[in-house]
């Protein structure tokens, strides 16, 4: 069985994205489901640097973490990046880490990751009963329409942008319980994506 790869691109220790991602990974492995987390604010992630050395190669050039995540996410079948919402986008860290998947722009690396499955997990304090419908759209758009230009690019299938709204304190949750057992049930049904379970 393939490990399912976690990207958690939160900036806060033990907030909102660490416990769904902590539940989440409670319903994988009640699924059988292994998975691997990298956790973003903890590794070494530098910028990148435009040099196109992947263009001719299929490593990226800067020795650093990433390396490692990269060998994941091409042995990986399914990925799931989860991050908050900062600016009707994601975090910094979460960003630096997209734009270092450059490596798989280039067309002969493209089937390194091309064909496999994500989901994108999106905590964020905006929610549809506080401030409408109208509101709540406004802001989800930008990250939808971002994601789905940036992943189809690399040949990957988003199988859903899941929002947690509500969410801006780490007591957030506790007015929120549902988000926790959502992000349960999502670890639960990865089993379905998972080779041999």
């Amino acid at each position: 069985m393939k490990e399912t790869v976690i990207i958690n691109g939160s900036c806060r220790k033990n907030g909102n994205t660490d416990r769904l991602l902590s539940s989440l990974e409670e319903g994988a492995t009640s699924a059988g489901v292994k998975t691997i987390q990298y956790v973003l604010r903890e590794k070494t992630i530098n910028q990148c640097r435009g040099c196109y050395y992947c263009y001719k190669n299929k490593k990226c050039a800067i020795d650093d973490d990433m390396q490692s995540i990269h060998d994941a996410l091409q042995r990986a079948d399914l990925f799931i990046l989860a991050s908050p919402m900062y600016w009707w986008g994601f975090t910094g860290l979460m960003k630096t880490f997209i734009d270092r998947l450059y490596l798989y722009y280039f067309k002969d690396n493209t089937p390194l990751i091309a064909g496999k499955k994500i989901f994108i997990i999106v905590p964020m304090n905006v929610n549809e009963e506080q401030h409408g419908l109208a509101v709540y759209q406004s802001e989800i758009e930008p990250l939808m329409m971002t994601s789905r230009y940036i992943f189809k690019r690399l040949g990957l299938q988003i199988l859903d942008i899941v929002f947690f709204p509500g969410l801006s304190t780490r007591a957030s949750l506790k007015s929120h319980p549902e988000h926790l057992a959502g992000a349960y049930g999502l670890g639960e049904s990865l089993g379905q994506y998972s080779e041999g379970v």
